[in-house]
């Protein structure tokens, strides 16, 4: 799997980390999808542009966030892809300032 990996400090209070990540990725348009049996979020459809995923992984004391993008609209030719790169670069682009955005509001709530 080629995913881009975010580690985020918290302060271990996984329920208010979790509410405020699911507000800024509903207010992003995300939804919530079962992709290869994972929960992940997931942002558009591959039709227009690559379709934006991510995940969130609450720890004791850090959330990690993996992020990537799929390019393809069937799940045969779909491919992951991290954010580092020329192929696919707008998508990523958008997605990571959507990540680091997440970032800072998860550390303005309850970071360390």
């Amino acid at each position: 799997m080629a995913r881009s990996e975010f580690i985020q400090p918290y302060n271990g209070d996984a329920e208010k980390a979790r509410a405020v990540a699911e507000n800024y990725l509903n207010m992003e348009n995300f939804k919530l999808v079962d992709y290869k049996g994972e929960k992940v979020y997931k942002l558009g459809t591959g039709m227009a542009q690559a379709m934006q995923f991510l995940t969130l992984n609450y720890g004791a004391n850090e959330i990690k966030i993996e992020a990537w993008v799929c390019a393809g609209v069937a799940s045969a030719t779909m491919k992951e892809m991290n954010l580092k790169g020329f192929l696919g670069m707008m998508p990523k682009k958008l997605l990571e300032k959507r990540v680091k955005a997440l970032m800072a509001e998860l550390n303005s709530a309850v970071g360390k």
